[in-house]
């Protein structure tokens, strides 16, 4: 087992995390070690961070102003963990949603309120939602920080993790990311 030392969680041997990094200077939990998970790989220079803990144990640290992404169907979640954000864009987590117009009116939305380089973008629902998070703060002013609050089992698992956020082109899902 590896582990890592700021998170104080344990790593499997076999896991794709392995050789991770803890994020301390993002997001951190104030709960037992074993029930929390907080990596990032060196090579995605700490801009994922997977939030597996309870909602009132989130803490953001540091001076980052915070923007929330959120799936409408979820903004109870960003009203409860009691983040200070800078603002907060609701979106709709569909298919149809998830396109390069969504992340376009998520970057000008940072713009107009004033996000710079420092900006930390939150992104709080399922897949898409994390997808358009990820790929909105990854091009913006040439990538900002940016984490996951995942809401769905499936984003858990798959788009809140590895790196890989991107958009539908036309038909065509994820072809731009």
């Amino acid at each position: 087992e590896a582990t890592c030392s700021a998170a104080r969680s344990t790593v499997p041997a076999n896991s794709p995390s392995r050789d991770c990094i803890a994020i301390s200077d993002a997001i951190s939990m104030r709960k037992p070690a074993s029930t929390c998970t907080h990596f990032s790989h060196p090579a995605l220079e700490e801009r994922i961070n997977i939030v597996h803990c309870p909602l009132a144990e989130v803490k953001v640290e540091g001076n980052y102003p915070v923007f929330i992404v959120c799936d409408r169907n979820v903004r109870y979640v960003a009203d409860r963990i009691g983040v200070k954000a800078k603002g907060i864009f609701e979106t709709d987590a569909t298919e149809q949603a998830k396109n390069l117009d969504t992340v376009i009116a998520i970057d000008r939305w940072l713009m107009d309120r004033g996000a710079d380089r420092d900006a930390f973008v939150l992104g709080i629902g399922g897949g898409i939602t994390t997808d358009l998070t990820g790929f909105a703060a990854s091009i913006y002013k040439r990538g900002v920080r940016f984490g996951f609050i995942p809401t769905t089992l499936l984003s858990q698992v798959d788009a809140a993790i590895g790196g890989k956020n991107g958009v539908n082109l036309d038909s065509f899902k994820n072809m731009i990311g």
